[in-house]
């Protein structure tokens, strides 16, 4: 099932990136990506305005907050700095495929806070 952020603020940053990483980024609390290791990449579906898009985010480990960078091949003139949704459904690493949520689907956005809930 999906990690569903909401309302999101994409960033850019020009500064210590890691590889493959456009320079535009959002953050989220830790805890909904713990399960995940550093530089493991995430698919999923980026909405902003009305245009949606197939993106790839490339997770960097925070202490309180991950980074998740919008990778290099898919960013384009219509990612821009500003608010977007983000529906991530799966994760890669070393190859191997991981699954973000078996149960059900997970929906946080800012105004959320570190709060998890379900709309459906």
């Amino acid at each position: 099932m999906p990690l569903i952020l909401e309302n999101v603020l994409i960033r850019k940053k020009d500064n210590s990136l890691p590889p493959a990483s456009s320079g535009y980024y959002v953050h989220l609390p830790s805890v909904f990506l713990f399960m995940l290791p550093d530089g493991a990449e995430i698919r999923g579906m980026l909405k902003q305005g009305t245009r949606e898009q197939d993106v790839t985010l490339i997770l960097e480990k925070g202490c309180c907050d991950d980074f998740l960078h919008i990778a290099a091949a898919d960013r384009n003139e219509a990612v821009k700095e500003g608010r977007a949704d983000l529906r991530l459904t799966e994760a890669f690493h070393n190859g191997k495929r991981i699954r973000l949520y078996e149960q059900k689907e997970v929906i946080t956005s800012p105004a959320h806070a570190c709060k998890i809930s379900s709309k459906r």
